[in-house]
């Protein structure tokens, strides 16, 4: 019933039917798959989480696969969402778009060398994706790199000449 729901798109329903299921068997792994796709799409990220953690990977498809790595995501939790995130492009290296989020915890995190990897990494996927450089700018700035920080703002503004932001830091690392 669950599976039918959720591919018909009838997510609160699917998700009533999954925790009632799950009252009943609690082991069942095919349940909170489906209670974390529900979870996931009715918003209620702390519980998509955890239904997604207590779900084998392999039994993960790629969406699924990001939609845990959004939900550990969206409830703070970086270091798990960077799992999920790299487990993804480990499994299909085309999902460069996942790139700004794991460089994005990275950063959050103050863990900047890592960040500037994904950064590298997305630009080298998308050259002409402004914020990668701009917050690759951000991360060597932090760390007092202001040579390549420079350059990656300037390579910034050749792609949007209209950012305040990145003029305001191009300045400040001269």
């Amino acid at each position: 019933i669950t599976s039918a729901y959720n591919a018909i798109k009838i997510y609160d329903k699917s998700y009533s039917y999954a925790t009632e299921g799950l009252a009943k068997y609690p082991d069942n792994i095919l349940l909170k798959k489906n209670a974390a796709i529900a979870s996931y799409n009715l918003k209620k990220f702390d519980e998509a989480a955890n239904y997604y953690k207590a779900v084998p990977d392999s039994m993960l498809s790629i969406n699924d696969l990001k939609n845990a790595g959004t939900s550990f995501s969206n409830i703070k939790s970086d270091s798990i969402a960077r799992i999920y995130f790299e487990l993804v492009i480990k499994k299909d290296s085309t999902q460069s778009s996942l790139f700004m989020d794991i460089a994005n915890s990275y950063f959050r995190n103050k863990e900047n060398e890592k960040a500037v990897k994904f950064y590298a990494a997305k630009i080298k996927a998308d050259p002409k994706y402004e914020p990668a450089y701009r917050y690759m700018g951000f991360a060597y700035f932090i760390d007092g790199k202001y040579n390549d920080a420079r350059q990656a703002f300037l390579d910034a503004k050749n792609l949007s000449d209209t950012t305040f932001t990145t003029n305001y830091y191009i300045a400040q690392s001269y």
